[in-house]
């Protein structure tokens, strides 16, 4: 049975109690002799063991998980397009007090090149990123299946950015997430990044650059969204090492995280900070960093 078919049942528990309360009330009333002591500790007892069943219920039909009548994929898109799909304008939680925590990892799969010049960095990342729509599981056995891809458009979707970003999104568009069985939906998408970089060249050939990616709701405050990183940033570090096919003039050092807030007007954000550190490896391209430099100082 699904959360809205719940609804319904706990509108009957509460009239049901709400009857039996008023039942007890009138009895006090008829039998005015019993002491004020005894009215207060039954009434306030009984008002205690109403809101623990309301409270019950109301947590049962957040976890009740979804009815299908058929282990197909026909079936489960059907039960979450009532659950679901038809609700997707609105942050996946039961109460708005709720905020969604999102989960972001990421690869440095490529840096495709550093324009000293211009100040940029292009690279090449994939981004995954993970939240909970509250209250949606599923029987695998009843169902069919663990998981489910459906088209991001059809479901709420966290509005994370990449601040640095110079210019429009290279990689190709991917369509798809995935939907599991406990209501977590797994998202990744690939980013070809032109991004901006203070790049320092004037110690030449010792200088070890900084450059940062800075993830962040452009919208939702941390009331509504709140950001954190999937792993460790040192694992992240291995598996970009591990993964990268190409690092032209850059040669990764090092990797750091941090998760600062930022207040701004009428609320805060958080910020999910990866810096990434490297040195400029430009051995025999040294005219053009010259170039460059001569450039900065004119």
């Amino acid at each position: 049975m699904g959360v809205k078919k719940n609804i319904a049942s706990i509108c009957q528990l509460f009239n049901l109690l709400q009857s039996s309360w008023m039942m007890i009330l009138m009895a006090f009333i008829r039998y005015p002799g019993i002491q004020d002591s005894t009215w207060f500790a039954g009434l306030t007892f009984f008002q205690l063991i109403f809101t623990c069943l309301i409270m019950q219920s109301l947590l049962l039909a957040s976890v009740a998980p979804l009815n299908c009548s058929e282990p197909t994929t026909k079936s489960l898109l059907m039960a979450i397009r009532e659950e679901v799909i038809d609700y997707s304008d609105a942050r996946p939680v039961i109460s708005l007090k709720t905020p969604t925590n999102v989960t972001v990892d990421l690869t440095l799969y490529g840096i495709l090149g550093v324009n000293e010049k211009s100040q940029v960095l292009e690279t090449y990342l994939w981004v995954r990123t993970r939240w909970q729509i509250e209250g949606l599981t599923w029987d695998p056995a009843e169902c069919g299946t663990k998981k489910i891809s459906l088209p991001r458009e059809k479901i709420w979707f966290p509005d994370i950015v990449i601040n640095e970003f110079m210019d429009e999104n290279r990689a190709p568009d991917t369509y798809y997430v995935y939907v599991t069985s406990t209501g977590q939906v797994i998202d990744g998408r690939p980013f070809h990044i032109i991004s901006s970089c203070k790049l320092d060249i004037y110690t030449f050939p010792f200088d070890f650059q900084n450059c940062t990616y800075t993830f962040n709701s452009y919208k939702h405050s941390r009331d509504d969204v709140q950001l954190f990183f999937y792993k460790p940033v040192k694992d992240i570090f291995k598996e970009s090492l591990d993964l990268m096919t190409t690092k032209g003039e850059w040669e990764l050092i090092d990797m750091l995280a941090e998760k600062p807030v930022y207040s701004f007007l009428e609320g805060a954000w958080d910020n999910l900070i990866v810096h990434v550190g490297g040195i400029l490896n430009i051995e025999g391209n040294l005219e053009c960093v010259l170039a460059a430099a001569c450039s900065t100082m004119t």
